[in-house]
């Protein structure tokens, strides 16, 4: 069997402000918005009466980006230094390789992203830079010289909610 990644997923605050930050900031393709709510999935998230809006997003590559909005019990945000403190455990971050990291990071802080430093060329043609989403969910931006050379796009089947496989 070969493994490859499924999804990635984040809690946040604001589903739709988070909708809007990932795909008119970066470009994700919303794929659907959707409620959750019963035994089951209490069992898998491990949350006694779990109910949560889900956002499906997905990127050029098929990799799924799942962000969850809990309503019961609803989410809470982390106080801002533990968000801000990048090397304690559980400290995670996505990275998303973009056509143009400056116009990109840009656009991510004018919808509240926060910068942790600007894009810098970390070697010959690769740049990088480390943000937070408006709720303090890492993620970091790649620009690829090699990656931008040979894009590509793929879409993997997969089964929605109440579709059966």
């Amino acid at each position: 069997m070969t493994i490859t990644v499924y999804h990635v997923g984040m809690v946040v605050s604001d589903l739709d402000r988070s909708i809007r930050f990932y795909t008119e900031g970066l470009g994700l393709e919303c794929e659907e918005v959707f409620e959750a709510d019963g035994e089951m999935l209490s069992n898998v998230v491990g949350v006694p009466d779990a109910r949560m809006r889900v956002a499906s997003l997905v990127a050029d590559d098929g990799v799924l980006f799942v962000i969850v909005q809990y309503l019961n019990p609803p989410t809470t945000v982390r106080p801002f230094e533990d968000q801000a403190e990048r090397t304690s455990t559980g400290s995670a971050h996505v990275a998303f390789m973009v056509p143009s990291i400056q116009k990109t990071y840009k656009k991510l802080v004018k919808m509240g992203a926060t910068a942790v430093n600007p894009p810098i060329e970390t070697r010959p043609g690769h740049l990088n830079c480390y943000m937070q989403d408006p709720d303090g969910n890492w993620i970091e931006l790649v620009q690829d010289a090699t990656h931008a050379a040979t894009p590509f796009r793929i879409r993997q089947g997969r089964v929605r909610p109440n579709q059966k496989a």
